[in-house]
């Protein structure tokens, strides 16, 4: 099967990465903040294939701000985290708040690919995959994001 992007559940993406799903809210209208200010319902954009994964996690502040956070796990390297409502990392819109987190996944790929500066690398096969998905929804996110001009008449 092809590695694909897809919307996930916070407890979807759990389930898959092994972890108990009960750990988040059921039904919840809105983000669900526990009290360290860490949103424990995001929304999850996953890839998971060939032994990795890689979740990018999006969640509205109170103060309207996407913030944002991601989940790398490969065989051999990984990062990751949960977006905090105070904003550290934050976007006006949502697809923003995507796009800066797959360019970040792109630079750890990159970074984790280069045979010559870290102990652990990246499979160039794996490396080369993952880099052509990535940018792939890079581009598929910022085509959304240009604004659509309509020519206005002012006689019928």
């Amino acid at each position: 099967m092809k590695p694909a992007w897809r919307e996930y559940t916070m407890a979807q993406w759990d389930s898959l990465c092994g972890v108990s799903p009960d750990l988040h809210p059921k039904a919840a209208d809105g983000f669900v903040f526990n009290a360290h200010g860490v949103c424990i319902n995001p929304h999850v954009l996953g890839l998971a294939a060939r032994g990795w994964r890689i979740g990018i996690f999006t969640a509205q502040t109170p103060s309207g701000l996407w913030s944002h956070c991601r989940d790398i796990t490969l065989p051999t390297a990984g990062v990751s985290g949960l977006p905090w409502c105070l904003a550290l990392h934050a976007e006006s819109t949502e697809d923003k708040a995507r796009i800066a987190e797959l360019e970040f996944a792109a630079a750890f790929v990159a970074l984790y690919s280069d045979w010559d500066k870290v102990s652990c690398p990246i499979s160039r096969r794996d490396a080369d995959i993952l880099l052509r998905l990535i940018s792939g929804k890079i581009a598929e996110l910022e085509a959304r994001q240009l604004p659509v001009f309509t020519q206005l008449s002012l006689f019928d």
